[in-house]
């Protein structure tokens, strides 16, 4: 839990492993003002990214067809205080691929 000022930000975890398919989780928001989310990523969607007090948001990963595993660190802001946010993701391996060389 962070405080500043009698304000009060937390949230109901700080790191968060989606599959590789994509999915979606919640996140719990315990906050006595005004917050919002700083990320910049084409891979999450955060709804909402910003509200008022208490909240339960929504973290959705789309797939990861990038070839690559991918992390990102999300900020949660209120007023001077924040909260990070781990978030990674595994690369998507298609099991059912047969290399037809595999020498």
């Amino acid at each position: 839990m962070r405080r500043a000022n009698h304000q009060i930000l937390q949230v109901s975890f700080h790191s968060f492993d989606f599959s590789p398919e994509g999915e979606s989780t919640s996140l719990e928001i315990t906050s006595t003002g005004s917050w919002s989310f700083e990320h910049s990523t084409d891979w999450l969607e955060i709804t909402p990214k910003q509200g008022q007090g208490n909240a339960t948001v929504t973290l959705k990963s789309l797939p990861n067809l990038s070839g690559n595993d991918r992390q990102i660190t999300v900020q949660l802001r209120l007023g001077e205080i924040s909260q990070q946010i781990q978030l990674s993701q595994k690369k998507w391996v298609d099991e059912s691929y047969i290399d037809p060389d595999p020498t």
